[in-house]
């Protein structure tokens, strides 16, 4: 007697499962990795990365928080294989990206005590402002969908030289109830420019 167990991907259930297939040529993690350098605006060639690490024009900086996001990426991609054998269900790419800019970003934001050269500095501001979304998506066997809150970790960035940034910020009690907003505005050395403070009365 033996066990026999299904070596069909559990991912994307098409084609037997191998190394190469899960991490590069499934249709799951193929979408993940352009979804990721969409993010990044990369173009990145998964079958030769130590050969584009070793070339690409970018700086350190860059180099080592792209590495850090295709790392985790790895990571989480051998993870949802294991979800979808064991628990039956698979996140979606979107979300498996959104985790991957979100934690590394977080991390960077704790972990690093050093001043940013311009160009370093708005290539991340680029980043963190890109628009990601605090829901992680699970996406079941049966077609349901779950989901997960993350606390997200940030701090504020100086814009630019002769720039201005503006934060705002606003809540409610209740839906409909009492709303109020704020903001400030601060220049490049995080000298406060103007502040303001508003009631707006019941709103949804």
């Amino acid at each position: 007697m033996g066990l026999i167990i299904d070596g069909t991907c559990d991912v994307c259930n098409n084609v037997p499962e191998d190394h190469r297939h899960l991490f590069y040529a499934c249709t799951y993690s193929t979408a993940c990795w352009q979804q990721l350098h969409q993010k990044l605006h990369i173009t990145l060639p998964m079958d030769n990365l130590v050969n584009w690490f070793s070339t690409a024009r970018v700086s350190k900086l860059q180099k080592r928080l792209i590495g850090a996001c295709h790392v985790y990426l790895f990571y989480l991609i051998w993870k949802v294989r294991n979800e979808a054998r064991i628990k039956s269900y698979v996140r979606r790419p979107e979300a498996l990206v959104q985790m991957v800019l979100r934690d590394v970003k977080a991390r960077f934001l704790r972990c690093n005590t050093s001043k940013m050269k311009q160009r370093d500095e708005l290539w991340f501001q680029q980043l963190l402002w890109e628009v990601i979304n605090a829901k992680e998506g699970i996406e079941l066997k049966s077609g349901a969908l779950e989901c997960r809150r993350h606390e997200i970790f940030a701090r504020w960035l100086a814009p630019p030289a002769n720039w201005l940034a503006l934060n705002i910020d606003g809540a409610s009690k209740g839906n409909p109830g009492p709303a109020a907003t704020e903001g400030l505005v601060r220049d490049s050395s995080g000298q406060i420019l103007d502040a303001f403070a508003e009631r707006l009365g019941e709103r949804r």
